[in-house]
């Protein structure tokens, strides 16, 4: 017995005659009953959740499903004033979706700034970082992992402030150039006992809550350099260059370099609703070189 007939779907009533008319439905047996309402659930369940996907075929499916409620979203505040705030995430760092939010009007985002003095972008970031570190397996909030990925956010949100560049990452390898030099700021109050690096290289947890005390309490912070600092600073880099001193660690060049790129094609993006868009990880350059990092969602 099929429930389709020539591709078309057939009718409660059809399929009432059709269970009528079959011998093998008649006079079952309770265990033949429940087996074939286990086999109805089974099917039910998977067609509301699918079966695991790929990477692609996920991120296609969490597109094309945000899209759907957020239009619902907009259609409930046409139809009956009533306003929503959504916010979308992945939750592991494979995951190919980006974290974002959308509301049923555009006024409705107001409350975040005007009532909660936040950034909803932030508050989207930061949901990615929490949504990656709960769900990753063995993970729980206060392990180490967690407590490198909060030091990083603690780092990276500092410098975004300071200066008023939501793009803008950590690096540190390159601090002395891409950060003081380009940027004239500096971290300040870092723990002296605490080697200078990406805190998912700190190797103890004793270091990495020492730095975490530092960054919470304000110990560590970012500052403005001074127009003497700046000079200061600028003079050592000079004397430094000038002696052969290599100065952080250069790229290496694209392997495409000098060859022409294909344009991407407009695709339907332009169609899509407005929507805030994370970066991959939520850490510095060096971090999303590291499969640490990586595994745990790191920065924006």
């Amino acid at each position: 017995m099929t429930v389709t007939e020539g591709g078309n779907k057939r009718t409660l009533r059809e399929l009432q005659k059709l269970i009528e008319e079959d011998a093998s439905l008649k006079n079952l047996s309770k265990d033949r009953e429940q087996e074939l309402i286990s086999t109805l659930e089974e099917h039910r369940a998977l067609k509301a959740t699918g079966a695991r996907a790929n990477r692609r075929a996920a991120a296609i499916d969490a597109t094309k499903n945000v899209d759907g409620i957020i239009q619902e979203c907009k259609n409930l505040y046409l139809r009956t004033g009533v306003r929503t705030i959504v916010f979308f995430t992945r939750s592991h760092a494979d995951n190919r979706f980006d974290a974002m939010f959308a509301a049923s009007n555009p006024t409705s985002l107001k409350f975040f700034p005007q009532i909660l003095k936040l950034d909803a972008g932030n508050v989207a970031t930061k949901f990615e970082l929490f949504a990656c570190a709960e769900e990753k397996a063995g993970i729980k909030i206060g392990s180490t992992n967690t407590l490198r990925m909060e030091c990083t956010w603690l780092i990276v949100d500092g410098l975004r402030k300071i200066t008023q560049d939501k793009k803008i990452n950590m690096n540190y390898q390159n601090y002395e150039t891409v950060i003081i030099e380009a940027h004239h700021v500096k971290l300040v109050g870092w723990p002296e006992h605490v080697p200078f690096a990406t805190p998912a290289n700190l190797t103890t947890k004793d270091e990495i809550l020492l730095l975490r005390s530092a960054l919470k309490d304000g110990v560590c912070h970012w500052k403005v350099l001074s127009h003497k600092e700046r000079m200061e600073h600028a003079k050592r880099l000079e004397d430094a260059r000038a002696s052969g001193v290599m100065i952080g660690v250069k790229h290496k060049p694209r392997r495409d370099k000098g060859k022409p790129r294909k344009k991407k094609s407009a695709g339907t993006s332009s169609q899509m609703p407005p929507k805030f868009k994370s970066r991959d990880t939520i850490d510095d350059e060096e971090d999303q070189q590291t499969n640490n990092e990586e595994d745990a969602c790191g920065a924006i």
